[in-house]
């Protein structure tokens, strides 16, 4: 393993924890280059972004959601932008700045599971996109 990757991993298990969550542990590989499994990483990544904010980890969350866009999203957009441009651009919003900012703010959870379920949904139609 070369060692800047081996310094990524780690990195990751630090701010991510593992997600160790009960008895699940939640491994994402940062390597991997297909768009589809990128795509799932973001998916998880804010899963545990909203889990953390829901229990008022204001300082795990915001990290989870910056990885999630640049480590995932950043990688995938310009394949999005040739599936929907518009689509793709609201999605990058919402990640970027409606949930890094409604977390750092500390807003409301609603406000934010509001924008993460926009998300979810655009991830899911950008999938389907590129499946048709």
């Amino acid at each position: 393993m070369k060692t800047s990757n081996f310094l990524r991993l780690i990195l990751i298990i630090q701010v991510l924890g593992f997600f160790s969550t009960r008895s699940n542990i939640y491994y994402i590989n940062t390597e991997d280059k297909d768009p589809t499994q990128k795509q799932s990483n973001i998916s998880n990544l804010l899963k545990h972004t909203m889990r953390k904010y829901k229990y008022e980890n204001y300082r795990g969350a915001p990290e989870l959601i910056d990885m999630g866009y640049i480590d995932y999203y950043e990688y995938i957009e310009e394949k999005l932008k040739a599936l929907d441009k518009k689509l793709m651009e609201k999605t990058a919003i919402l990640i970027r700045e409606d949930i890094s900012n409604g977390i750092n703010d500390k807003e409301l959870i609603e406000n934010s599971n509001n924008s993460y379920n926009k998300i979810q949904n655009n991830l899911d139609m950008l999938d389907q996109f590129r499946q048709n």
